[in-house]
């Protein structure tokens, strides 16, 4: 399997589900606000920080708050993993 297999699987196990949960995850901070629930901490909740998240490089060097959906920052580190494994191993 060669480096570009490797981590094309890997990246099409992860950020499918990644996308599904953040959509849900958006329809429900702007589908409640309409109603008065308001997000405790609004600041992590900008448009400015969906994009770095979409693509999963929100752990890639990127100052500040990660926001929205923090735990895939953990997801976002991994893949630089996985990009870096293949290589590393063949040397």
């Amino acid at each position: 399997m060669g480096t570009g297999e490797f981590l094309e699987r890997r990246i099409l196990r992860i950020w499918p589900a990644h996308l599904i949960m953040l959509a849900l995850l958006a329809a429900f901070v702007f589908g409640t606000g309409p109603i008065g629930l308001a997000p405790q901490n609004p600041r992590w909740f900008q448009w400015s920080k969906l994009p770095p998240q979409i693509f999963l490089v929100q752990a890639w060097f990127m100052p500040g708050t990660s926001g929205w959906n923090m735990p895939t920052s953990t997801l976002s580190a991994l893949i630089v993993c996985y990009a870096g494994f293949p290589a590393a191993w063949r040397s």
